[in-house]
């Protein structure tokens, strides 16, 4: 079984918010709890989506001169260069992010996905599958687990297709791109209208004959509600579904760009006072997603989290 590094993260219906602070609220789980190296990636302008929920806590817990800004200047810039140039390396790649915490990395990717036509001449940014695989490639060699809060489907590939497609290029780099899977978490609400969109199999399978590995999250998640995470497994058999609780205090230090110094109190407090209810939903997810990158030595830390800040 291939490792599953490679999460795409996205709402599943116009009912469905909250992709980009899933997103980061999963990653600093999966750090803090399990000590993994996870990186972020997307698409948003400066200081938007990711990066506006921790655009006040980019530079904790660590004195490395390059977090004395928000971004790497031109981080992405810089790692489109390296590829063209065959200078691409781990520590390299590493060096074209922006730390948050020590293990949790951001990359915006500031090239559109699109084609553009400018005077009859057709200009490639960042648009061919290509470019996309390669990406995925260094930056699931790098990190334990990679999170995308992307705006299209991740490429992934048919295991007939595998025998035939790449054919014309270089061996090693064909055995490089299939080192690892795909996944998608997909944001759900706790509306019917919600639950039956998905239990339909033509849009939980899309029209690819070959599938993915799939995750639902039911965000701003209500207990309470008629329609709870036993009664959704009901509805949903064989799905993997998870949730993430409506917390208004995380929306208030999301909005102020404090999402991170939110996360780590709720954890400190966890370890003296007891449990958080936010935290143990997130946590569940967590070690879903552990599992799926097949590091089956990497445990929840006993007695507390790795590091607190």
């Amino acid at each position: 079984m291939k490792p599953c590094k490679h999460w795409l993260i996205k709402n599943g219906s116009r009912r469905a918010l909250g992709s980009s602070l899933t997103t980061v609220l999963l990653g600093i789980e999966l750090v803090t709890r399990f000590g993994l190296k996870v990186l972020l990636i997307h698409q948003d302008d400066e200081g938007d989506g990711i990066e506006y929920f921790i655009r006040s806590s980019m530079h904790t817990g660590s004195s490395d001169e390059r977090l004395a800004q928000l971004s790497v200047p031109d981080g992405w810039g810089e790692y489109k260069r390296l590829v063209q140039n065959e200078l691409m390396d781990i520590p390299m790649f590493v060096a074209c992010t922006s730390p948050i915490i020590p293990g949790l990395d951001v990359l915006r990717v500031t090239d559109s996905c699109e084609n553009r036509i400018e005077r009859g001449a057709t200009h490639e940014r960042f648009s061919s599958e290509r470019d996309v695989r390669t990406l995925m490639q260094y930056s699931a060699n790098a990190y334990d687990v990679v999170l995308w809060d992307w705006n299209r489907p991740l490429p992934r590939q048919d295991t007939r297709l595998e025998l035939q497609s790449d054919r014309k290029t270089e061996m090693h780099d064909h055995e490089q791109e299939q080192a690892y899977s795909t996944g998608t978490i997909t944001l759900l609400t706790q509306d019917l209208r919600d639950v039956n969109l998905w239990r339909d199999p033509k849009c939980r399978h899309g029209n690819n004959g070959f599938e993915q590995k799939k995750i639902w999250v039911v965000s701003s998640y209500d207990p309470e509600a008629h329609l709870n995470l036993a009664n959704l497994k009901k509805h949903m058999r064989g799905m993997l579904i998870y949730a993430v609780p409506y917390d208004a205090q995380l929306r208030h230090y999301a909005n102020e760009g404090h999402l991170v110094h939110y996360v780590l109190q709720q954890q400190y407090r966890n370890n003296k006072h007891g449990a958080s209810r936010l935290l143990n939903y997130v946590d569940q997810l967590a070690e879903q997603l552990l599992s799926e990158a097949v590091l089956p030595n990497r445990k929840a830390n006993e007695g507390g989290r790795r590091w607190n800040g």
